[in-house]
């Protein structure tokens, strides 16, 4: 996350809180130096839907002041537990290039940190790889199989030892 977004993330969760627990910041500098101050103790991973979400439950379970570390707390756990309650599928068709494969990882488990559906990280997992997932054979239809196998045991029979 870039610079300007920390901030921005920052503002947004500080105003959230402000309008729980009615903290006041007197002077622009006070704001800038509150903003800046949570931009760098927020964890870089943490989203604004995420951060919203643990001000709420912060407030709903505590009449504690909130801080960063608050957040950073709840945030991991939500993250946690995405990771958790999702099964990481196998990249197919990478198997022959094994650092490409752990990159394919890195880059679905951070998506789906972040909130992605196990779907959408596959997605966003091939795009930061630069490939696309290999197509999938379609399936012979089993009829066809069956009459292809019997033609074929019909031409060329059982052979014996």
């Amino acid at each position: 996350m870039n610079p300007q977004a920390r901030r921005d993330l920052a503002a947004r969760v500080l105003a959230t809180a402000a309008s729980c627990d009615n903290r006041r910041l007197a002077s622009d500098d006070e704001r800038q130096m509150a903003v800046a101050f949570w931009a760098e103790a927020l964890h870089p991973e943490t989203t604004l839907a995420d951060a919203t979400n643990a001000v709420i439950e912060h407030y709903a379970t505590t009449t504690d002041w909130l801080m960063p570390a608050h957040v950073n707390k709840l945030t991991a756990t939500y993250r946690r537990e995405r990771l958790l309650d999702t099964e990481v599928p196998y990249p197919p068709g990478l198997a022959d290039s094994p650092q490409l494969e752990n990159e394919w990882r890195r880059a679905w488990h951070q998506a789906v940190k972040q909130g992605a559906s196990p779907e959408t990280a596959q997605g966003l997992a091939w795009e930061r790889i630069g490939r696309t997932p290999p197509r999938e054979l379609p399936a012979a239809p089993t009829a066809d199989v069956k009459a292809a196998l019997a033609r074929f045991k019909t031409t060329f029979g059982r052979k014996t030892r």
